[in-house]
């Protein structure tokens, strides 16, 4: 029979050894170190710090009179330092623990059974340290988790030592732990008890490591990715191509704050598109979620910061929503709430009304009008004259048409909107001076002699910028008769011809003889006019249209709006009572060939039977330049065909409204870029299919499961086998 081997030198157990008292007492001093540093956490922990602010001479004064809201957020790291406290505390327990059993413990004989007493001491050290720390790491994961989705969600990552710490705290922890076991594995072979914790140990912190690296990996993707992963249909949470562009020419920082909650309703969806907007631009425009319970501070000073915005009230209730900023010093700024992003649509006695998310148009409103240093451009709408009106109506104005709907529009897009009226006696009218625009708002009489001079001068000496919306109208002293407006020499001088006939066209099942759909030219559209890429794609109903016609090879105007080839259309010098009879004559006439009457009438069948609806017209700016700088465009006219924009509700469907025609040509005016345009996106809901299918339900699930199980067994099988 042989004898054992004698246990070989090991280089931490032999000295651990030899040097038991000295050991312990290391463990004590670190137990001492652990319970001054938990001492001075809990100390922190619970004395408030006074709150200080700056007078207007930048001295710093003691505020004495806290509220109740500041005297519980002048603790600003209660949580952190009570954690702090509770480390130090366990600690200091498990450093105390083992330095009093080196010191108190009598040396044992067997020198074997000594080191294996070591060894389980070392891995209860390291073990319970490491869950001390990781547990530290967890818990700081959790408190700085708004500070790491900043982080991770800014492109020029500033401050991150706090995410750092709570890594480097878990890391730290599992280090401890790795470290305690490593002194087991000399004799896990020899020892049941030591196998089992040498292989306990390195399956839970697998297991943990595993755990923690898909949960790192999961807030990593969520913070980075929902802005990018747009698997809808219509691009839901996308921004629009002008949108992008916009943002990406940005040349001012702008500053986004939200305290929009996530599992707030349509939450989820308000973060993707502000994480979209910093994306587009992330040197400009940067964002800053704030949580609710763990950024209070942050609130309270978000609150001073931006005084006017009501998003901290004066009863310390935060509101949910965003805070755009402008500019370096955040001086300009605007405030949206969180159900300022959402609307409806569609009338709800003609069907289903519609949510819409409106995000991206509103927070790009927001933007421009900060950009345009607030300044609310002032739209006339002329009145008298039988126009749409923007005023209230009277008890003895039965046959006012509102314009209340445009009106809004234009206020919602940041215009002041006021009515314009000339005194008939006046001598010399002129329109303001503070007017950005005026809109003609499909008259029904013809314009006074003072407005067709106003108008006449403001164009021609002010250079000023006009909207006409003209439709047809019986004359009221010829019912046989187009009313002129008296316009159409000024608009002539546009190179734009507002003719005193009405379209009539073909019948077909769903329109009248005297509606067209009218759509923008592809030419426009190439040519990047913002109000043709604004409605790209869509088309309007317009009916009694007095048709425009354009000077050849006009410089000025462009046609915006015209029909399509599929009916054929011609002109009459009249409005029918019924559209119906005109389409009779027509076709008699036809029939009949008798072209010297269909002459006057212009009849088109043909691939030219479009008619313009509407046109803009631009003109090169007449002032001083430098050597070979070319003029600078400036648009001047838009005219519509088309009067009848009085107040109608959005459809359904999501067609856009004539109220958007309006408020895009406005834009158009005043040279605004195509994104001041964007419309809000319906909801769409998804709806499972009715009928139960048993393949892609019951039979396919199941058999996948069952087919996993078996690769499985056979898998651990084999390895068994070998």
């Amino acid at each position: 029979m042989t004898s054992p081997l004698p246990p070989s030198a090991d280089p931490i157990l032999d000295p651990l050894a030899r040097n038991r008292v000295a050991v312990g007492t290391l463990f004590a001093v670190l137990a001492l170190l652990f319970l001054a540093l938990s001492g001075y956490c809990f100390v922190q922990a619970f004395t408030d710090a006074p709150v200080v602010e700056k007078t207007d001479e930048a001295k710093p004064v003691l505020k004495d009179d806290i509220s109740i809201t500041e005297a519980k957020l002048s603790r600003p790291y209660s949580n952190e330092y009570t954690l702090g406290g509770i480390v130090g505390l366990l600690g200091a327990l498990v450093a105390g623990a083992a330095g009093g059993w080196l010191i108190g413990r009598l040396p044992v004989p067997d020198s074997a059974e000594d080191r294996r007493t070591n060894r389980l001491l070392l891995f209860f050290v390291g073990a319970a340290l490491g869950l001390v720390f990781m547990i530290l790491g967890f818990v700081l994961f959790y408190l700085w988790f708004g500070e790491l989705s900043q982080w991770l969600g800014q492109a020029e990552k500033s401050e991150p030592l706090k995410p750092l710490l709570a890594v480097l705290a878990f890391l730290l922890g599992a280090g401890l732990l790795f470290a305690g076991v490593q002194p087991l594995r000399a004799e896990e072979r020899h020892d049941s008890l030591l196998r089992r914790i040498v292989y306990g140990s390195n399956f839970f912190l697998t297991t943990l490591l595993l755990i923690v690296g898909l949960v790192f990996v999961n807030v990593l993707a969520t913070l980075k990715l929902p802005s990018k992963l747009d698997t809808t249909e219509t691009g839901f949470y996308s921004l629009s191509a002008a949108t992008k562009d916009y943002v990406a020419l940005l040349d001012q920082d702008v500053v986004i704050y939200t305290t929009i909650q996530e599992t707030r309703d349509g939450g989820a969806d308000a973060l993707r598109v502000l994480n979209a907007f910093q994306e587009a631009n992330p040197k400009r425009v940067k964002l800053k979620q704030l949580s609710l319970t763990l950024d209070k501070k942050e609130l309270v000073a978000l609150g001073k910061k931006f005084p006017t915005s009501d998003i901290v009230r004066e009863d310390g209730r935060v509101q949910l929503g965003v805070v755009i900023a402008l500019g370096p010093d955040e001086r300009r700024y605007q405030f949206i709430q969180q159900m300022e992003l959402f609307g409806k649509e569609g009338n709800p006695q003609q069907g289903p009304v519609k949510r819409t998310f409106q995000a991206e148009p509103r927070i790009i409103r927001e933007i421009l009008f900060l950009t345009e240093n607030k300044l609310k451009p002032v739209i006339y709408f002329t009145q008298g004259s039988g126009e749409i009106s923007v005023e209230p109506a009277g008890p003895n104005d039965k046959n006012s048409r509102s314009g209340e709907q445009i009106k809004q529009a234009l206020i919602d897009d940041y215009c002041e909107v006021k009515a314009l009226k000339f005194d008939a006696f006046a001598v010399d009218p002129k329109v303001p001076t503070d007017a950005t625009a005026v809109i003609v708002a499909d008259p029904t009489v013809k314009l006074s002699d003072g407005t067709l001079l106003a108008l006449r001068n403001y164009m021609t000496i002010q250079k000023g910028k006009l909207l006409v919306l003209a439709g047809a109208h019986r004359d009221p002293t010829n019912p046989k008769a187009i009313l002129n407006i008296g316009l159409e020499k000024l608009l002539a001088e546009y190179d734009i011809e507002l003719r005193d006939r009405v379209v009539y066209a073909e019948p077909t099942d769903r329109l009248p003889e005297n509606v067209l759909v009218v759509g923008c030219p592809q030419s426009l559209i190439a040519a990047k006019n913002t109000i043709a890429l604004t409605f790209v794609g869509k088309a309007f109903a317009f009916d009694d249209i007095r048709p425009l016609r354009l000077a050849d090879k006009s410089q000025k105007s462009r046609a915006l709006f015209m029909s399509g080839v599929d009916r054929p259309t011609w002109l009459e010098s009249e409005i029918f009572a019924n559209p119906q009879e005109s389409f009779r004559v027509v076709r008699a006439l036809s029939q009949a060939n008798r072209n010297d009457l269909l002459g006057p009438k212009e009849l088109e069948v043909d691939e030219k039977s479009f008619r313009i609806s509407a046109a803009v017209a631009s003109e090169p700016e007449k002032a001083s330049k430098r050597d070979g700088e070319l003029d600078r465009i400036v648009n001047r006219v838009v005219v519509f065909g088309y009067g009848d924009f009085q107040d109608s509700e959005k459809s359904a469907d999501g067609r856009a409204s004539q109220a958007e025609l309006v408020t895009a040509s406005i834009n158009w005016l005043r040279d605004r870029p195509a994104v001041a345009n964007e419309g809000a996106k319906p909801y769409g809901v998804y709806t499972a299919s009715a009928k139960w299918d048993w393949t892609r339900g019951v039979t396919l699930p199941v058999l996948l499961v069952i087919l996993s199980i078996t690769t499985v067994g056979l898998g651990l099988w084999v390895v068994r086998r070998r």
